[in-house]
């Protein structure tokens, strides 16, 4: 039998927890760099959400690190904060 865990509504197995946790880093580090910026720039989060046309519940789901995030919605963000995204994918050393 195979062990499963749920996150973000879904089941997983076991060997795909390594994987989920490192999304959930990346997510982490996102919402970092979002609270950054938007600390330089001077905006608050209902700022944010009428940037992006979103509601408050939408922003909070998005910023909340439990979540899965769209690209879509990245670039949204990004771009209601005046930055760009780049994305570096990097050899791991094993």
């Amino acid at each position: 039998m195979v062990e499963e865990f749920e996150w973000d509504g879904k089941t997983y197995e076991k060997d795909d927890e390594d994987v989920v946790q490192a999304a959930r880093m990346l997510h982490r580090e996102l919402n970092m760099k979002i609270d950054d910026r938007m600390d330089e720039i001077g905006m608050k989060k209902s700022d944010l959400t009428r940037s992006i046309g979103a509601d408050a519940p939408m922003t909070y789901r998005a910023l909340n690190e439990r979540r899965n995030i769209t690209f879509t919605t990245v670039v949204r963000l990004a771009k209601a904060i005046g930055c760009d995204v780049h994305i570096t994918l990097t050899p791991t050393s094993e």
